[in-house]
């Protein structure tokens, strides 16, 4: 199944990979890609930055697009994930997060029992029709 987005007036034919919906880049995803880690400490911090080029038609997307997603874990037990994306011709991208960590026994067990805490001033909640 094919979409179309527009983008100044010109048309691009998208490749659907979930029924109606292109999701997560295409057929093969940036889920899918080897990015180039890069390690790095600071003052109170260790992280890596991971960094991926899509070449200009990749999965019929307009443009060079150079991304990268730095994760950085604090002195505090805090993890920050940081994206940025640059690209030589107007394009669309959206950046999201799907990860899970399992923390307990090295994940040879299941994370069923797993309790998050999300220190925000305020959560969406998602509204199914």
């Amino acid at each position: 199944m094919q979409g179309a987005i527009f983008i100044e007036w010109n048309k691009y034919q998208l490749l659907f990979n979930n029924k109606e919906y292109s999701l997560i880049g295409g057929f093969k995803d940036f889920d899918k890609r080897v990015w180039k880690g890069t390690t790095f400490t600071k003052a109170r911090e260790v992280g890596i930055v991971l960094t991926y080029l899509s070449f200009d038609g990749k999965e019929v997307y307009q443009g060079n697009l150079s991304k990268s997603a730095t994760y950085t874990l604090g002195s505090e037990k805090n993890l920050r994930i940081d994206y940025e994306a640059t690209t030589d011709q107007p394009t669309i991208i959206n950046f999201t997060n799907h990860s899970y960590f399992n923390l307990k026994d090295w994940g040879t067990s299941n994370i069923l029992n797993h309790e998050l805490k999300i220190n925000a001033s305020f959560i969406p909640l998602l509204m199914k029709d």
